[in-house]
């Protein structure tokens, strides 16, 4: 019986990628979990703290294990341990004496919180490819397009004219951040757990932190001396770059989406797939930008509960330790769904640059009084400038005409306004600041491979 979405195999990946899905599959995790029991008996039989012979046994067993699931789900029906139902049916198969030196030393959340590392590990991976796609797709759209004119809004409300390039550009830099901001973590946060009960290796004294060291070195992740059973601080700042990556996301496919409205359609999202009405033909609904908005709302949940998990209690508190693994498969996979659907987003993005002039054209009186009002400043107090401007754009709603018809035809307006002036305010698209050489500022960094300044 299924009754998740992110299991369902008829409608199945619409929220959630199967590459992605592999890595918290049930069994994959069990064999994860074998896979550090195995290294771990091998490296404490190197150390004389097992016999080589059960190390030997053990890893023998485990290459083609005959596991029986039913009898492990039975257990698991039985007891609520995360690992020991696992772990009885490998000492079944181990057999005596053998059985003896699995799991030697080591405590349940040992093998978790490194399982779960490794799992990080694999996830990073791909969130680094489609950041990475997605910075590229960011790249081609700005070199192709981004001298197209389009209005800034502030507010919700039409402000200056800029580019496209510009507005891309600003993507395009956060995205870089957060590649930045993952790899950073990967130097900092990947470590993985070993000091037994509660973590002070009451079992192997010094001996645990050589093979702590060893057996992580083998996983290839960091390991720290001290014990981080009940600081899951490292955990929470890897869900929060992923809030952070989601937000960036998010606020990317909104755009997008705004955008797109039938009364702006300056960008719409195009579709590799068929996403219209049930009984409106004529409609292409943005579906893609859609689930994004609606995934990132879970996403941002999962975060809060993996925060709330930093305030342990003592050296282990179960309460927060199993909130923050039932978390991270969700919040993992969620994002990971949220970056897919914004790479197809980029790559069939329709833009419609004759839109962006026209509604430019349609809304110029406004989005050009910023700069009529610093020509009359030139001029005049700022006091006086602001009346004068007011003036004119009362004429032009009362009129419909347009401010530049309204000041050429008045010869004491002319007089503050020199023909350059005048040029700008006729084509508002020429005023856009230094959007230009912001994006090429940025596409020339990025792609030169320099450190992000901000």
């Amino acid at each position: 019986m299924i009754v998740h979405f992110l299991d369902y195999e008829i409608q199945s990946d619409n929220y959630s990628t199967s590459e992605i899905k592999e890595i918290f599959d049930e069994k994959n995790r069990f064999k994860r979990w074998m896979k550090i029991e195995v290294a771990l008996s091998e490296i404490e039989s190197e150390f004389g703290i097992i016999p080589k012979e059960s190390a030997n046994h053990i890893k023998k067993i485990m290459e083609n294990p005959n596991i029986d699931w039913e009898k492990v789900a039975e257990s698991y029906r039985k007891n609520f341990n995360s690992l020991i139902p696992v772990l009885d049916e490998v000492r079944r198969l181990c057999g005596e004496p053998y059985n003896n030196y699995l799991h030697y030393g080591a405590t349940t959340q040992d093998i978790i919180d490194t399982s779960q590392m490794l799992e990080i590990k694999e996830v990073i991976e791909i969130y680094n490819r489609r950041l990475l796609s997605i910075k590229n797709k960011l790249i081609k759209i700005i070199e192709e397009s981004g001298n197209f004119s389009i209005i800034g809004r502030s507010h919700g409300q039409y402000a200056v004219p800029i580019t496209l390039g510009y507005k891309l550009a600003i993507w395009l830099n956060e995205i870089e951040r957060h590649i930045e901001r993952l790899e950073l973590w990967k130097k900092r946060g990947l470590y993985g757990q070993f000091g037994g009960a509660t973590g002070s290796h009451n079992l192997l004294g010094e001996k645990g932190i050589l093979v702590g060291e060893k057996l992580m070195k083998k996983l290839d992740l960091n390991y720290s001396k001290i014990s981080w059973q009940n600081s899951r601080d490292n955990i929470a700042e890897f869900a929060s770059i992923l809030s952070l990556i989601n937000g960036s996301i998010d606020k990317m496919s909104g755009e997008v989406y705004l955008l797109g409205k039938t009364d702006v359609a300056e960008i719409r999202e195009g579709k590799t797939k068929e996403a219209g009405s049930s009984t409106m033909p004529h409609k292409k609904n943005p579906v893609l930008c859609e689930r994004i908005g609606a995934i990132s709302y879970h996403i941002n949940a999962m975060v809060q509960v993996i925060l709330n998990t930093v305030s342990h209690e003592h050296e282990r508190d179960p309460r927060k330790l199993w909130a923050e693994w039932l978390a991270i498969p969700s919040l993992c996979i969620y994002l990971d769904s949220i970056l897919n659907n914004m790479e197809d987003i980029l790559t069939n993005l329709c833009i419609y640059p004759d839109v962006m002039m026209e509604n430019l054209n349609k809304y110029k009186n406004d989005i050009i009084s910023e700069y009529v009002l610093s020509c009359l400043s030139k001029s005049l107090d700022k006091k006086n400038a602001k009346e004068v401007l007011n003036n004119i754009m009362k004429i032009s709603k009362d009129t419909k005409k347009d401010i530049i018809e309204i000041i050429k035809n008045d010869s004491k307006l002319c007089n503050y306004f020199n023909e350059e002036m005048l040029s700008i305010i006729e084509k508002p698209y020429k005023y856009n600041g230094i959007c230009e050489k912001i994006r090429e500022d940025i596409l020339f960094k990025i792609k030169k491979g320099g450190k992000n300044e901000n």
